[in-house]
């Protein structure tokens, strides 16, 4: 099957084929002897991607030389997206190419094309066709499930109005929300159960839980009913979730796992950012129904999920060992222990913003601020979306550049004090600070979620992570309520600005002691063992 070819670029030059054929060789072309030569892409994504000089003599004596970049790597998910960014790059490195020879042999000016420099939305060190396979596809799950996940917080307000009418309390809607992040209880169950039988049956098995689970929320009768469902949900989705990133990060290459991270960040972006979009057509009455029911049918996406993704390499030769996998204990010992407290402390200071802002922030918007759902999108459209969407491309080159520590402590601790900021103000200030503090908490929460992964073996990595969500739950519940308790007049900015201290307290008094991983190899990081 022939390449695809992503860039192409025609060259007239006043010389011979073989003064071409020299400059070629001398740039660090391959010559293989019939007029073709092939160059490696800096910077180049994938393993197989390469560019090739074709150099054909014309009958008036100059030469023609055709530059072409292929990639051969073609994605179930994502494909068009990622190719539109690896062409950016080949783009780069092509026309730098032609500088040179024109430079060299057709007397041009010294080109000014710089040295072609990494895209930050591509990975550090090249991807093979099987991972990057298995990252979109983990990524496409992702999405799925961050779509169904997210559906409670961006529509709480009408479903709130539906269960408990016009003259609702803020303060029933928050023991709602609360116990649907008993969810995170699943979570932990589902974690220790990704250990035991494979990371990809989770996913698929929490992918056809939130579908069900959502399609039945769509005809809910009642606040119960809805509670129940959503809190089975929410589990489903949180499984799906981290269960993902393990698998994504277990196969990425060394010196790419923040890469990874930012990628499956990205993908559950575009998860959120949908259910963001459709608040004004159905973000009414019970138009919210709907919503539910777009992420049941997205359920049946699970069998295209299914067909390309494969189990962990890793998991895989853990799994043929005789050693005990999905152990508590083990995360709990002597020798992960003080890590999973460090992280757990992290999870459970940083919920107790993060809760109750991704739930209760349209209400401060439509409730101190009278925005309405079109406001409230063009809002998330100018300031949440893309400055999240930058903060997460950037997360990546990051924590690989600076580490995931220092990556961390810097931004969640802007982003905390930016946040304050947000809530406590309007008008200009109001969209800035948004903008500036989703992007920093983009950052510094991907960075701890690198670490989540990379700081446990691979025989409890999913039960780890399952555990510092359950911590993390109590503080989400704790910050839910809380907001709930002190807005119940409507003071929606005042509570959530307190909500945001033990961000800030995290920043400063617990993430300075977390390891640092950068560099570091995987195996070295968490060894498995017996």
């Amino acid at each position: 099957m022939p390449r695809p070819v992503l860039v192409e670029h025609a060259l007239e030059l006043p010389v011979t084929p073989d003064e071409v054929g020299r400059e070629l060789l001398d740039l660090g072309a391959t010559d293989h002897g019939d007029g073709t030569y092939t160059l490696p892409i800096e910077h180049d994504p994938a393993a197989d991607g390469g560019l090739t000089a074709k150099v054909v003599a014309n009958d008036d004596g100059t030469t023609r030389v055709d530059l072409v970049a292929t990639n051969g790597i073609r994605l179930p998910f994502f494909h068009s997206i990622v190719t539109s960014v690896v062409a950016v790059q080949y783009e780069l490195a092509v026309g730098r190419l032609a500088g040179q020879l024109e430079h060299r042999l057709a007397g041009a000016p010294e080109p000014r094309v710089k040295p072609v420099r990494r895209n930050p939305l591509l990975p550090p060190v090249p991807y093979t066709r099987t991972q990057a396979v298995g990252l979109a596809t983990a990524g496409f799950a992702v999405a799925i499930a961050t779509f169904g996940q997210a559906i409670v917080a961006q529509y709480s307000k009408p479903i709130q109005e539906t269960f408990f009418g016009l003259h609702h309390t803020d303060l029933k809607l928050a023991v709602v929300l609360t116990v649907i992040r008993l969810g995170a209880f699943g979570a932990l169950f589902g974690g220790v159960l990704t250990d035991r039988i494979g990371r990809r049956r989770l996913i698929l098995l929490s992918l056809f839980g939130l579908a069900i689970a959502n399609l039945l929320t769509a005809v809910s009768f009642d606040a119960v009913s809805f509670t129940v469902l959503q809190t089975l949900s929410r589990g489903c989705a949180l499984t799906a979730v981290f269960a993902g990133s393990v698998i994504a990060l277990e196969e990425a290459p060394e010196r790419a796992r923040g890469f990874a991270t930012s990628m499956l960040a990205l993908a559950g972006g575009f998860g959120f950012t949908f259910a963001v979009i459709l608040l004004p057509l159905l973000g009414k009455g019970e138009k919210w129904r709907f919503v539910f029911v777009l992420s049941g049918l997205a359920g049946i996406l699970t069998w295209r999920v299914g067909k390309f993704l494969k189990e962990s390499p890793r998991f895989e030769t853990v799994e043929s060992m005789s050693i005990r996998r999905g152990r508590i204990g083990e995360v709990l010992g002597k020798q992960y222990r003080s890590r999973f407290i460090l992280l757990a402390l992290v999870g459970f200071l940083t919920n107790i913003l993060s809760a109750p802002s991704s739930t209760y922030t349209n209400n401060y918007l439509s409730t101190n601020h009278h925005y309405s759902n079109l406001a409230i999108l063009e809002w998330r459209t100018a300031t949440t979306s893309w400055t999240g969407l930058i903060g997460l491309a950037l997360a990546g080159a990051l924590v690989e550049r600076y580490g995931r520590r220092p990556t961390a402590l810097v931004t969640i601790l802007i982003g905390g004090i930016v946040r304050l900021v947000f809530y406590l103000t309007g008008g200009p200030f109001l969209w800035l600070a948004s903008g500036l503090g989703d992007m920093m908490f983009a950052c510094g929460f991907l960075a701890i979620a690198t670490l989540n992964v990379e700081l446990f073996p691979t025989e409890s990595r999913g039960t780890s992570i399952g555990l510092v969500n359950v911590i993390g739950v109590f503080g989400s519940m704790l910050g839910t309520l809380a907001a709930g308790y002190i807005s119940n007049n409507g003071a929606w900015g005042k509570a959530l600005a307190i909500c945001t201290i033990p961000t800030i307290i995290a920043a400063v008094c617990v993430v300075p002691f977390l390891p640092e991983t950068k560099g570091r190899v995987l195996d070295e990081i968490s060894p498995s063992g017996p």
